[in-house]
């Protein structure tokens, strides 16, 4: 089972064979997959082209857009309803233990000292590559215990940077 959130209403999901089971009722749409991003949904009927604008695995939602309105979609499986019903959603969040350089360059500003909370998606440093300056952002959240990159300094793919508590 598969809750999706959209524009403030929740719907479960879920799916038996063929069929598609939306809030306990069992729902039997025509899919046909147009291209990569192009759907066109008939249901009842009524003919529906749905437009997959973005998918981010990393926070689970999907922006779409239905007869030109655009919205996004926030996925949510039944383990992670379960852990938050149970009020255990902090372990589904990513702790931080390092932050390893993701590709050879020089560190060209540290945003964060020893003892920083950091939460994901936080900018912690910048890297410049390939004369670009790539900002680094955390993967998960924890707490700066050592910084070990230096401004100025070349790193390797794969040096560790930062230490997390």
């Amino acid at each position: 089972m598969t809750e999706a959130h959209l524009q403030g209403e929740i719907f479960q999901i879920d799916q038996k064979g063929d069929d598609i089971i939306l809030n306990g009722q069992e729902v039997s749409p025509e899919m046909l997959q147009k291209n990569e991003h192009i759907w066109q949904v008939i249901h009842h009927g009524r003919s529906y082209q749905v437009l997959i604008q973005k998918i981010d695995p990393e926070n689970k939602t999907v922006t779409i857009s239905l007869h030109g309105k655009t919205t996004e979609v926030k996925l949510r499986t039944r383990m992670e309803k379960l852990l938050t019903d149970l009020g255990m959603a902090q372990s589904l969040q990513k702790k931080l233990e390092v932050l390893k350089a993701p590709m050879p360059g020089l560190i060209h500003k540290i945003q964060v000292a020893v003892g920083d909370h950091v939460e994901k998606g936080q900018a912690i440093l910048v890297l410049e590559a390939m004369k670009m300056e790539n900002i680094i952002k955390a993967p998960g959240e924890g707490i700066v215990k050592e910084v070990l990159a230096k401004e100025g300094a070349s790193v390797e793919k794969g040096s560790v940077l930062i230490r997390f508590e």
